[in-house]
């Protein structure tokens, strides 16, 4: 009796971390390196090691709501935030939604939108111009914020247009 091409699939997919784990412990075994996930430490503009966030504040500096303070994990405050600031760099709304993970995506409203759902060219550049980003760090349907605090301080830095932003995000990387 043949097996279906879903139970195969599933199978396989079962079976892959089964066999990454133990390739892992033969290498372990022979005595050889095992390349593992590591964080970047946080650094600070200068690009010495900084503390994790807790808070955003902009004291003394201009911009809406520069005077509060916002936790970075509070994520209704920094949406708030975020669309207030590019609001009042750009002259223009932005929508700043989030997604069951926790990340955020910054975009254009529905009604600015494509058929298709994605930003128009020319809007798409004009958001990556204001958060002072690469564009290949946006995609079709907007820029994507990971649910990092570290992430979401460096992106509400770059809405208030502090460039360079006073804190690099931790990465992770293989070592």
């Amino acid at each position: 009796m043949a097996r279906s091409p879903r139970r195969r699939i599933l199978q396989l997919r079962h079976q892959r971390p089964c066999d990454h784990v133990q390739g892992l412990f033969e290498k372990q075994w022979r005595g050889q390196p095992i390349n593992t996930p590591s964080v970047k430490p946080l650094r600070g503009s200068e690009g010495n090691r900084v503390a994790w966030p807790t808070m955003f504040e902009r004291a003394g500096k201009s911009g809406a709501n520069s005077d509060c303070t916002t936790a970075p994990n509070g994520t209704a405050a920094v949406q708030y935030r975020m669309r207030a600031a590019l609001f009042a760099r750009t002259r223009t709304h932005y929508s700043v939604l989030r997604d069951r993970e926790g990340g955020m995506r910054i975009t254009v409203p529905k009604a600015r939108c494509s058929k298709d759902g994605t930003i128009p060219a020319v809007e798409r550049h004009q958001l990556v111009d204001a958060l002072g980003i690469p564009a290949r760090q946006s995609r079709a349907d907007g820029v994507y914020i990971p649910a990092d605090t570290s992430w979401r301080h460096e992106m509400l830095s770059r809405a208030y247009g502090d460039n360079p932003p006073p804190l690099r995000v931790a990465r992770d990387t293989v070592a």
